[in-house]
């Protein structure tokens, strides 16, 4: 029902709203569909391959980062091979007997010297210092003049961490205003001797280009918040692009996240993706941020650039609707008009057929139309109707049915005076039926007691002529008897029946008239247990009836089958209609289907 409802609502449209829509579905499936959608199936892929590359590249900065730490750990114990600290602190404690001892100043300048080739070969330290614990003294060695040596020979914690390390190396970070200002490696130098004596101190001051310069340039986007974090949660590094919002939104992330993983949390219509891992044995945290917005920003702005280009061809599209209304739809629209025109009544309308191409040909055709139908008209139609008129006159001076009526009356009155009440029962019953033919009242539909009447004065004519040969049953639905349907349907049906079925059978026989209502249906069947219909016979009689072509029947009666089926697909539709159903030799049987709808 949808789809009917569907098809008939466009067949209704006009060809050039058709072809408005059609540009206007155009521009929406460009915008829409290429543009939109094809910007989504490549954002997802695009983010797939950005977060796959991420973590990837995640894993390997760690590794990185590792191997660094792991680099700056194994330079520092370099210094603890060689017995140059080891020598120095056994000469401090023979005391300045030693003449090595008795220029303090150049046993000062060959430990500097001494710890200045370390930090002037290795990138990974700014500067050292060794505290002796026999003496108390601190000797420096840098690569710039920016570190302050009192801060450090001061800062008790650094030598506290070192002694409680069991000389294992330790991480120290300053801190100034909440923020990591310098990142230190202590270690305690013990003596190698079975006395495992406390020679000193080792501070290194790391260089945070070293650890940390790789860390913005290894990843390959712009656009993240890079950030490492030691054991104890402090920042040690960050590279950011967010603002403090997204800082805040990160940062929970991060502490809702285990290493290892991939993570993303919606925040304000954007997407912010975690790539989290785990420097090993120092436990130091490496997060790197994506925005999904900033990530995609470039590809919104081609998305854009496809919108407006959309927008540049709407004119274009517009221009070539009009030259295609203008070209085509245009003279279609005067085809149609003249084709109006003729269907009212206006013969011999021409149009212009100075058009060389398809349209051109149907304009032509068209015209040489439009002259015949003209010349139809004026010449074979009016001759017909001439013909026919001089007919019926012809037919109406051979008898007149009116006054044939008359004289039936007249022949019932004398059959009445001399008492031949036979003959007056069946002048009365003729009477009525050549009557109901007449259609004086110009009745359409009749209640069905009246379709009753005329059945039961055909009948007492057949009664009159047949005898007992022929019997008559009905079976009646009381609550059909008023119910209007078409003047003269069954009794035609029945008169059939008694022709076709029991006039030349030997013995006779019956003709049944069934009337019932079943739900919204009124059902008709007309049985007789006549001479019956042969396969053949009854093949071609329904193929009659489904082509709608005029057939045998209608030769004896005027009324027959093929009439009675038109008039009901005529009045009530094609779902209701006339079914036959005969064998030969046994019988014939009529079922109408008719809506019934109660008064």
């Amino acid at each position: 029902m949808r789809l009917k409802l569907l098809r008939k609502l466009y067949y209704s449209i006009s060809i050039k709203n058709k072809l408005i829509l059609l540009i206007c579905i155009l521009i929406s499936y460009s915008i829409v569909f290429m543009a939109y959608f094809g910007y989504k199936s490549y954002a997802y892929v695009f983010k797939e391959k950005a977060t796959e590359n991420l973590k990837k590249n995640v894993d390997g900065l760690t590794a990185i980062l590792y191997d660094r730490l792991d680099s700056i750990v194994k330079s520092s114990g370099k210094i603890l091979i060689d017995d140059k600290l080891y020598l120095a602190n056994k000469k401090l404690k023979e005391g300045l007997n030693d003449p090595y001892l008795s220029n303090m100043t150049t046993f000062k300048s060959d430990i500097e010297i001494y710890l200045r080739s370390y930090v002037a070969s290795s990138n990974e330290f700014e500067f050292m210092a060794f505290r002796f614990s026999s003496t108390g003294d601190t000797y420096f060695a840098q690569n710039s003049s920016n570190v302050d040596k009192e801060s450090i020979t001061s800062n008790k914690d650094i030598f506290e961490l070192s002694k409680n390390s069991g000389g294992k190396p330790q991480w120290y970070f300053q801190q100034e205003n909440g923020s990591v200002k310098g990142i230190y490696l202590v270690r305690q130098v013990i003596d190698s001797s079975p006395s495992n004596e406390e020679i000193g101190t080792l501070i290194c001051k790391i260089n945070s280009d070293y650890i940390f310069g790789t860390a913005h340039d290894f990843l390959t986007y712009n656009v993240q918040n890079v950030s490492i974090y030691n054991d104890k949660g402090t920042l040690l590094y960050c590279y950011n692009t967010f603002n403090d919002d997204y800082k805040k939104v990160s940062y929970n992330l991060l502490k809702n996240s285990e290493p290892n993983d991939f993570y993303h949390i919606n925040h304000n219509g954007d997407t912010i993706y975690l790539a989290y891992n785990e420097i090993p044995k120092l436990k130091w945290k490496l997060a790197v941020f994506i925005s999904s917005n900033l990530l995609l920003v470039d590809m919104k702005k081609v998305l854009i650039t496809i919108f407006i280009l959309c927008l540049i061809t709407f004119p274009v599209w517009l221009v070539l609707c009009f030259i295609i209304y203008r070209d085509i739809i245009k003279p279609i629209y005067i085809l149609v008009d003249s084709m109006d025109k003729i269907e009212k009544g206006h013969a011999g309308i021409t149009v212009s057929d100075d058009r060389h191409d398809e349209l051109g040909y149907v304009f032509k055709t068209f015209n040489r139309m439009s002259g015949e139908i003209n010349r139809l008209i004026n010449k074979v139609y009016k001759e017909k109707l001439m013909m026919k008129d001089a007919e019926i006159k012809a037919l109406q001076a051979q008898i007149n049915p009116h006054f044939l009526c008359n004289t039936l009356e007249t022949i019932n009155w004398k059959a009445k005076l001399y008492g031949v009440d036979d003959i007056s029962d069946m002048v009365t019953a003729l009477s009525s039926i050549i009557d109901a033919n007449l259609d004086r009242n110009n009745e359409k539909l009749i209640p069905i007691r009246r379709e009753l009447e005329y059945i039961d004065n055909y009948n007492f004519l057949i009664q009159k002529r047949f005898g007992k040969k022929i019997s008559f049953i009905k079976s009646i639905d009381d609550e059909a008897l008023d119910y209007k349907i078409p003047k003269l349907l069954i009794q035609p049906l029945i008169e059939n029946s008694i022709y076709h079925g029991l006039e030349t059978k030997k013995g006779g026989g019956t003709v049944e008239l069934i009337i019932s209502i079943e739900e919204d249906m009124l059902l008709i069947i007309i049985a007789d247990d006549g001479k019956g219909i042969d396969d053949e016979t009854l093949k071609k009689l329904k193929q009659s009836l489904e082509e709608n072509v005029e057939n045998q029947y209608e030769s004896r009666t005027k009324i027959g089958i093929m009439n009675v089926y038109k008039r009901i697909k005529l009045i009530y539709g094609n779902d209701y209609g006339l079914r036959i159903f005969s064998e030969a030799g046994k019988g014939t049987t009529i079922i109408l289907k008719l809506p019934f709808k109660e008064a």
